[in-house]
């Protein structure tokens, strides 16, 4: 399968960050550099929610541990364009069905 454009995957987390944002009833801008949590409030579990959502537009499972922990340690900010790059950069890794802890 072709690997998707980072435009379309950068395109995609904007207008589900942009619904959440306006399901939340805030007012403001979603860009490339939004930073999830000091600026949209978003917890972890809609950091997770939507991972899964990115899965579900790709149809694939991207193993998102070296997203959220890098260095052992989870991140504490994220922006869209830092999810896409990892999305492209990791786009084509096989995952395995054994599940692992993180």
């Amino acid at each position: 399968m072709k690997s998707p454009n980072a435009a379309s995957i950068e395109a995609m987390i904007i207008s589900y960050l942009e619904e959440v944002v306006e399901d939340m009833g805030l007012v403001t801008a979603v860009s490339p550099h939004t930073h999830l949590g000091g600026e949209l409030g978003l917890s972890s579990v809609d950091t997770m929610n939507l991972l899964a959502a990115i899965d579900v537009h790709l149809g694939r499972r991207i193993r998102y541990e070296g997203l959220l922990m890098p260095k052992g340690e989870y991140v504490q900010e994220l922006t869209p364009r830092e999810i896409t790059a990892y999305v492209i950069e990791h786009y084509d890794e096989e995952l395995s069905s054994e599940p692992r802890a993180m």
